[in-house]
């Protein structure tokens, strides 16, 4: 299975599962249509933290006034995704490594949460499907052309499958919240080594969900957040050090 084919059979997978839920949610509006897009691209890292947003580059690219532009950003800013300065506009959030190492800590007890609960309730269906995308995590994880990002959806797309299986939307939308407000989830996964190591112990939660082991799963589940946030601070520091010696 390659990635495009497991990312499009969670999507799948996650659409049947949502029934009526999905087919009743209101059309979003332009502004939400940008403001997803833009949280996109900081996801992504195609936007950095610190970098500035102009509302008049914005409303050039998506074709439209700047009064939805700034609608969006204002959703952005709301969800911590973007800090509004007085007089110099919009950033991408910029994170303090206090900030990282917090949301981190809750992150990662929340995912344990999420980790047992998959562990009791996950059907066939979402393990086989999760059996396979570790495959496809493990192969990237070894190889080196998988990029951050693609390294991120299939990551994701594993942790949609564990919510799926634990069946409680708001802790989902309480673990997203917190990871994407940290910082850009794909620096994560610049290095192989990064890479692999994830990819290994993604492997070990699946197994352990396979076993029913509840406490085994939320251990490693914790385990993968905490690592999560130490490569993560490592970049942080790393991107201060060089400022320091531009300065």
């Amino acid at each position: 299975m390659t990635l495009a084919e497991f990312t499009a059979a969670v999507r799948a997978l996650e659409a049947e599962r949502a029934g009526a839920v999905a087919q009743i949610e209101a059309p979003l509006s332009v502004s939400e249509q940008i403001a997803n897009a833009l949280k996109q691209l900081i996801i992504n890292g195609e936007l950095r933290a610190g970098e500035r947003i102009l509302e008049t580059d914005l409303a050039t690219r998506f074709n439209v006034s700047r009064a939805p532009v700034r609608d969006s950003l204002r959703m952005l800013h709301k969800d911590g995704f973007i800090d509004i300065i007085p007089r110099r506009g919009a950033q991408v959030h910029l994170p303090t490594a206090a900030d990282v190492s917090n949301l981190y800590e809750i992150r990662a007890e929340l995912f344990a949460l999420a980790t047992r609960k998959a562990s009791v309730a996950m059907d066939a269906q979402l393990l086989k499907l999760a059996q396979q995308g570790v495959a496809v995590l493990v192969r990237m994880g070894e190889g080196d052309t998988a990029t951050p990002t693609d390294f991120l959806q299939a990551r994701t797309s594993l942790a949609t499958l564990v919510m799926i299986a634990a069946n409680n939307p708001k802790l989902w939308e309480l673990i997203s919240v917190l990871g994407m407000q940290a910082v850009t989830h794909a620096r994560i996964y610049e290095t192989a080594e990064s890479r692999k190591r994830y990819a290994h112990t993604w492997r070990r939660i699946i197994e352990a969900i396979a076993d029913h082991d509840a406490e085994s799963a939320a251990s490693l589940a914790r385990q993968l957040s905490l690592e999560s946030r130490d490569v993560l601070l490592a970049a942080m520091r790393k991107d201060q050090e060089a400022a320091e010696a531009e300065a």
